[in-house]
């Protein structure tokens, strides 16, 4: 997320598209009860789901920045600099944030030592991100060895690989209950291609080798249909299923992939073409480096929030949900801020 590249020159338009991730990744998580709490199906729990379903498809677009950046021609992979200084540094701050977690629910449930140690192994959900993207950059240095020698059809046969056996087949594992199928596509087992890889070469491939222009004018379309088809395929299948269904808003569902790949690609082309003023540069270059923080952070201020009854019910539905997913981002930079500026130990805490 905070993650750069050493390329010659800072490229503004990751840092946009890492800000408006990370307010993302705070609407997944504000939006989450409400669709415990409204009735199922109601105009408010579709609209709600919707936005749910938008915020989504920008925790791959997370990965595919990384890709972007990591893959770039420009940039040299040294493989002990990258361990000392990329894969080492998100460890450390993948035990510190894991522990500080676990030391609270110690202290507020004044558990045993042994839940301690659990709780620092296992971590809050969302630090899963930090995890698998320790493994991509574990296995970096092969990637950029082959990227730098493969031509455009080899990457374009990764990508169809990763479309067919990863996107295709979780889509059809989500939505279909036949038990042939999913028997058939769980028997899959192609653990490169089947994983976030499929988005850090993505990335890479929409910004260094790019669409050609009928290529684009099909992804344009693509991406506008993708948002009201995963709004749609996630009302069918709660309706059908008398629950919240959200499976068409997972990382690896088709819609949600044009959705991503479209934003992340689209995004960057039009802030890439704006040069931003000295001033502004520098905020959003900040910005961007809070962004791993915020990520981390905004869990806890939420947990926090809750004891003090703060959340998005008082003033209303939409006002409410803007309003305390605007708080919850707020404090959560003010926080990441404060900590990534402590001398020596800042960096290896967001």
């Amino acid at each position: 997320m905070a993650e750069t590249a050493n390329n010659k020159q800072h490229i503004y338009a990751y840092d946009v598209l890492r800000i408006l991730s990370a307010f993302m990744v705070v609407v997944i998580h504000t939006t989450t009860k409400s669709f415990q709490e409204l009735p199922l199906l109601s105009g408010s729990w579709t609209a709600v789901m919707t936005t749910s379903a938008l915020a989504h498809a920008f925790v791959p677009i997370f990965v595919m920045i990384s890709g972007a950046l990591f893959l770039s021609p420009d940039r040299k992979i040294d493989t002990a600099s990258l361990w000392k200084h990329n894969i080492l540094r998100m460890a450390i701050v993948l035990f510190v944030w894991s522990f500080a977690y676990g030391l609270y629910d110690f202290l507020q449930y004044k558990a045993s030592l042994k839940f301690l140690v659990w709780e620092t192994l296992d971590g809050r959900n969302h630090l899963w991100f930090l995890r698998m993207l320790i493994g991509i950059y574990v296995i970096l240095p092969i990637l950029a060895v082959w990227v730098r020698n493969a031509s455009a059809k080899s990457i374009q046969y990764f990508l169809v690989l990763f479309f067919a056996f990863e996107i295709c087949a979780e889509t059809l594992i989500a939505f279909s209950t036949h038990e042939v199928v999913q028997y058939a596509l769980n028997v899959r087992n192609f653990p490169l291609v089947c994983s976030y890889a499929g988005f850090f070469l993505l990335g890479y491939y929409l910004i260094h080798v790019g669409l050609s222009a009928k290529a684009e004018k099909v992804f344009g379309v693509l991406t506008l249909l993708s948002l009201p088809l995963s709004a749609l395929m996630s009302y069918i299948a709660s309706s059908k299923r008398g629950i919240p269904y959200l499976e068409a808003s997972n990382s690896f569902c088709l819609p949600t992939f044009f959705l991503s790949a479209g934003l992340f690609y689209f995004i960057f082309r039009f802030c890439n073409k704006k040069t931003p003023k000295a001033g502004t540069h520098k905020i959003l270059k900040g910005l961007g480096a809070d962004t791993l923080g915020i990520y981390l952070i905004h869990i806890g201020v939420m947990e926090q929030l809750a004891r003090f009854d703060i959340n998005w019910t008082k003033p209303g539905l939409f006002i409410g949900l803007l309003g305390y997913t605007l708080v919850v981002f707020l404090i959560s930079l003010g926080i990441s801020a404060l900590l990534r500026r402590i001398p020596l130990i800042g960096k290896y805490i967001c």
